[in-house]
């Protein structure tokens, strides 16, 4: 107890305390009839070792951990709209399409900023979409947006991991709903899906 007495005394002195956590993803896998296409996914360095450090003078310090949670969710939810999941080391290889994601942007708010009730997180994501051969399909951002009330939590770090995570079921319920609507996108699936669908039938076109 005097530790922690003495930890808090220091804090106050400083003005902020350093705050670290790791995120933990709790994505479900969508209920959705597959495509009957192999999916790959290309986790670049900068996704998987994305991590969000807040250095401001009038917010506090932050260490948060995200990109095993950022991983997750992609992996989790494409799982769920394609036959075959596969990782791959590059943005090439053995897969009818090759998803790249990263993390473009990555934005805050606790109850003190705004004088509500709420923990808020906002994502942009950058997507880039190949196919096996390297040829880029799609090229796109899409958001996101979590949100947690003050009541679901003790500390300002147990309301931003539930924010994050309610930010992180919205990126893959758009990715789900989105994925086709992209105009490139829809424009492959009308030209090569039939194609992968009559062959997997073992039937010619």
């Amino acid at each position: 107890m005097t530790r922690r007495l003495a930890i808090l005394a220091l804090c106050l002195l400083l003005g902020s305390c350093s705050s670290s956590f790791r995120v933990k993803s709790q994505v479900p896998q969508p209920l959705v009839q597959p495509m009957p296409l192999t999916m790959g996914t290309y986790y670049p360095v900068a996704l998987r070792n994305y991590r969000y450090e807040e250095n401001n003078e009038a917010r506090e310090d932050w260490n948060i951990e995200q990109g095993d949670a950022q991983m997750q969710m992609f992996s989790r939810v494409l799982s769920g709209m394609f036959k075959n999941l596969v990782e791959l080391p590059a943005q090439s290889g053995s897969a009818d399409l090759i998803l790249t994601p990263v993390v473009e942007e990555f934005q805050y708010t606790v109850p003190r900023e705004t004088r509500g009730k709420i923990y808020e997180v906002w994502f942009k994501y950058h997507l880039q979409l190949h196919e096996g051969s390297g040829r880029l399909v799609a090229d796109w951002f899409m958001t996101s947006y979590g949100k947690t009330p003050t009541a679901f939590s003790t500390t300002d770090a147990d309301g931003l991991e539930l924010a994050i995570q309610m930010a992180l079921r919205d990126a893959g319920a758009k990715l789900l709903m989105d994925f086709s609507r992209v105009p490139e996108i829809r424009q492959w699936m009308e030209q090569n899906l039939n194609k992968h669908t009559l062959a997997i039938r073992g039937e010619k076109p």
